[in-house]
């Protein structure tokens, strides 16, 4: 894909954002069922540093990036219904935590000084739904949030004004377009996280590339967590992406104006409109399986893959979720 169509497709979801920011961030209240599972794959990674033959240094950097901090017992139960990570990938993917094998929440195994604040990275953070799922799922864990986002219109001016959250409108494509692999004024983090954004990332090369910032920005033996939205997969999104595609290629439609090259569109590239409008308003990929995988083989020298799962949607697949952590 070249840079032209790249910059327009960046420019048609900016300009989606800009115009339906309050409509979109009115359906995006609830937190995601797949946060459920990386909870809990987070609660075993930091109990990892405990495992009896972990060496004193790797039980140093583990404990180091443990965010659950101390915590009260918790009166849920670990979801019932999530979807087990594939059995092929056995070998590497770290299991999500059973009822039976949840580690203690009481804080009594928690060797983390309170005072440490848990720093977290959200790319793409949106209306910073995952901030508030987080802190209430670790209520006794002190968090310093470094969100990101090109539209800050999404979240509301009391969730950007909270003392733990700073928030940067950045272009992250723009960023990585530029040849950047950090951003500006953010930190090494304990976690980097992005949800609902790699869809809106035009090209395989810009996909990794912002990969690559994750990790840049995510310090050794801490996790980086991405979904990537396999919409193709769903028979109503499905139907939606054929007649935006449909749409687009109307030259006698005002998408014609925008002067988008469709024909530098790489494979399961689609366009979807909004609500009850059909017109190809914003750019989204679908992601897959073997698209997930080059993706993780692109920064294999400097992060390993820990797990693999699906979660969301009524069919319970409509996100696939990759845990890699950084080596």
């Amino acid at each position: 894909m070249d840079t032209s169509t790249i910059q327009a497709l960046i420019a048609l979801n900016n300009q989606f954002y800009a115009q339906h920011a309050a409509s979109f961030a009115a359906t995006r209240s609830a937190p995601w069922h797949g946060w459920s599972a990386l909870a809990d794959l987070l609660r075993e990674h930091s109990q990892r540093r405990d495992t009896p033959g972990e060496t004193s240094a790797s039980n140093h950097v583990l404990g180091k990036c443990d965010i659950s901090g101390p915590t009260a017992p918790s009166p849920k139960k670990p979801p019932s219904s999530l979807h087990a990570l594939d059995n092929r990938r056995a070998s590497v993917t770290t299991p999500i935590a059973t009822p039976g094998s949840r580690p203690a929440l009481d804080g009594t195994n928690d060797r983390i000084p309170e005072h440490r604040a848990r720093t977290v990275l959200d790319l793409a953070c949106g209306n910073l739904r995952f901030e508030e799922f987080l802190a209430c799922e670790f209520p006794h864990a002190r968090f310093s949030f470094n969100a990101v986002d090109t539209c800050p219109a999404l979240a509301s001016p009391q969730t950007l004004a909270q003392a733990n959250i700073r928030y940067r409108e950045v272009d992250i494509l723009q960023n990585a377009l530029a040849g950047h692999r950090f951003i500006d004024d953010v930190p090494i983090c304990d976690l980097a996280v992005c949800f609902g954004f790699m869809h809106h990332v035009p090209s395989h090369e810009l996909r990794s590339a912002v990969l690559e910032t994750l990790c840049a920005h995510t310090a050794p033996h801490c996790l980086i967590v991405v979904s990537f939205w396999q919409f193709m997969y769903d028979e109503r999104l499905a139907r939606k992406a054929m007649r935006a595609g449909a749409l687009s290629a109307d030259v006698s439609s005002p998408f014609a104006a925008l002067g988008i090259d469709t024909s530098q569109l790489e494979e399961h590239d689609h366009f979807l409109g909004w609500q009850t409008d059909p017109s190809p308003l914003r750019y989204c990929h679908h992601f897959p399986e073997a698209e997930v995988d080059e993706l993780v083989a692109s920064v294999g020298t400097i992060a390993r893959e820990v797990a693999r799962y699906s979660a969301d949607g009524s069919s319970g697949t409509l996100n696939r979720y990759l845990v890699l952590e950084k080596l």
